[in-house]
């Protein structure tokens, strides 16, 4: 699929028994467990409460949350 498969936001495979997880989580154990381009192999159906990186950022004053 890879090599031949769109360029530009790509779909993936159509089956498969495997899906790509992106980004780190809380509840890693190394350094790389947190980093935003951490991937990770899961089941389809599987969720996961530590898995995925929200960027935040401090309110500035004055400003609506």
């Amino acid at each position: 699929y890879y090599a031949t498969g769109p360029d530009t936001n790509p779909t993936g495979p159509a089956s498969g028994r495997w899906k790509v997880t992106r980004g780190g989580g809380w509840q890693g154990y190394l350094p790389v467990d947190f980093h935003s381009a951490y991937r990770k192999r899961g089941e389809p159906d599987a969720r996961h409460l530590d898995q995925g990186l929200r960027c935040v950022r401090p309110a500035r004053p004055g400003e609506e949350p």
